[in-house]
């Protein structure tokens, strides 16, 4: 059993739901195993949650396939990762595979590695009064386009000085 993350190739793997039950089917391209034989399969899910399901790899030209079928009501929503076991005294092993969950939408399967980045936060809307002096500087600038540049910039500061002690 390899200790790194098999490969899995992208035809022959999806996830999908049926009569209460999900169904997990990965190609595994470069899983060197002798032949078909039970293997062990652990969901890991939000919150340190996790679900081990009885499963089967078989060999084929392409490589091997893994298939395992878990209870949907034993799946909460959220992301799952995915990781295979071939006997009780070997390690789980991670694969790049993950299973997304939210009822009662499809099920997904995400495959590669887990992102690192994220989001950035949501910018904070602006103020009404922020609106206003955003736009009224867009309009002072169209106004002053048409001065020399030097007396559009003192024009400028000084306007921006008058409404910085009129506005509070």
């Amino acid at each position: 059993m390899p200790t790194k993350a098999p490969n899995i190739g992208l035809p022959l793997s999806y996830a999908n739901r049926k009569a209460g039950v999900v169904h997990v089917r990965l190609h595994l391209t470069d899983f060197a195993d002798d032949g078909p034989r039970q293997v062990t399969v652990r969901a890991r899910g939000p919150k340190g949650a996790s679900v081990d399901a009885p499963g089967t790899v078989e060999p084929t030209p392409a490589g091997q396939i893994m298939h395992a079928s878990v209870p949907a009501d034993q799946l909460s929503a959220g992301a799952w990762r995915i990781a295979l076991r071939v006997s009780p005294d070997a390690r789980f092993v991670d694969t790049d595979a993950r299973v997304l969950v939210a009822d009662p939408n499809p099920i997904a399967l995400l495959l590669g590695p887990i992102p690192t980045s994220t989001l950035p936060p949501p910018r904070r809307s602006r103020s009404t009064q922020q609106k206003i002096v955003h736009s009224g500087g867009h309009l002072l600038d169209r106004a002053l386009s048409v001065l020399p540049p030097v007396t559009a910039d003192r024009s400028r500061e000084t306007v921006r000085r008058v409404a910085r002690r009129v506005l509070p």
